[in-house]
């Protein structure tokens, strides 16, 4: 165990919540961006307070955190397993342009979800995507349609941030008007969209949180 606290870290997306055996609650990764300018992937996070120390964490919340292991996964390089229990808000920014200006510098050309980025060159990203339209399937899961170039002929993804999940991480297919609203009012924003792969299936590329940058 490493005894150093780690810079400060940017959060900018929260991964689904998985239910871990292993700790027997809900934990979640997390998205950010750290001092040295660089994406990082961060877990388990624990989202219940199972110890006193656990606290929730939010988007463009400010942390740091002490490393249990700084490399361990082959393919996604950006991820670091972290003690759950020693996560330390620093602060929260508020700010819309500190915010604005954060999400700017990070965005690129998503290029990466089509080459073979995945391989253990790069698995998160922030996008600004074109042509995006929202919507609710019959199941009343959130939907996302867009291209993120010239040249793509689109991307489908479910929107994780926006569901709702039981006490073991499985989906409610609730009904929702309030959340179809929503997603209506997300169509005619300037969007910026973290993208990861999952652990399990490498070449899969997810939306994990929707920021708007206007």
């Amino acid at each position: 165990m490493s005894e150093e606290w780690s810079g400060p870290i940017i959060v900018l997306g929260k991964g689904v919540p998985r239910y871990s055996n292993t700790y027997g609650c809900l934990t979640c990764c997390l998205a950010g961006v750290s001092e040295e300018k660089r994406w990082i992937r961060l877990y388990p996070v624990f989202l219940e307070p199972v110890l006193s120390s656990i606290k929730p964490i939010e988007v463009f919340d400010v942390i740091r955190v002490i490393l249990r292991d700084n490399r361990p996964e082959p393919i996604r390089p950006e991820s670091r397993k972290i003690f759950p229990e020693f996560i330390e808000k620093i602060e929260h920014i508020t700010d819309k342009k500190t915010r604005s200006d954060i999400l700017c510098q990070y965005t690129e050309p998503g290029d990466f979800l089509h080459d073979n980025s995945w391989r253990g060159k790069k698995t998160l990203g922030l996008i600004k995507p074109l042509s995006a339209h929202f919507w609710l399937t019959k199941e009343n899961v959130p939907m996302v349609r867009f291209m993120c170039g010239s040249s793509c002929k689109g991307h489908s993804c479910e929107i994780g941030e926006y569901m709702k999940f039981d006490d073991v991480g499985r989906v409610l297919h609730q009904g929702d008007a309030q959340l179809e609203q929503q997603l209506l009012a997300l169509n005619n924003k300037e969007l910026g969209f973290v993208m990861g792969t999952l652990q399990r299936h490498p070449s899969r590329w997810l939306l994990i949180s929707i920021h708007s940058i206007g």
